[in-house]
């Protein structure tokens, strides 16, 4: 093998190299809900994953609709693992949060992206709403 072929492989792995190390740098998308235990864990979650949509659940034990959402959000979660980060958000823990946001009502889902609330949605819908919510706004953003 020639010496400039040699160097052309090189190039082409540091290439290969330098380019997956880049796709690294993005944050990886947890599956699945994560559930936020404190104030500081959230601004963390906004912080690494500002540039993906943040899909969050206000709710609470003694809500029977939010227990009914739980199923719905989870499956919603795992039809769009990998697009969306899905977290939920006990109002009764974190009621800085709640107040925040001015939770009125429960269960409250947000999308959250750049910093943003980019839509809410108030009390139980259907999978097929927020999926064809959450999929509309992926499409355009």
């Amino acid at each position: 093998m020639a010496e400039s072929d040699k160097e052309e492989i090189d190039r082409i792995k540091h290439e290969k190299m330098k380019n997956l190390m880049k796709g690294n740098k993005k944050a990886r998308i947890p599956a699945g809900p994560l559930h936020v235990g404190s104030v500081e864990q959230f601004k963390e979650i906004l912080e690494k994953y500002h540039d993906i949509p943040i899909i969050a659940d206000f709710w609470a034990e003694w809500c029977g609709p939010c227990r009914m959402l739980a199923p719905v959000f989870e499956k919603v979660a795992s039809e769009l693992e990998g697009q969306a980060l899905f977290i939920k958000i006990n109002t009764e823990q974190l009621p800085r949060l709640a107040r925040y946001f001015q939770v009125s009502s429960i269960p409250l889902v947000l999308m959250i992206h750049e910093n943003e609330v980019r839509a809410s949605w108030i009390g139980l819908r259907q999978a097929d709403f927020y999926l064809n919510s959450i999929k509309e706004y992926l499409a355009v953003s």
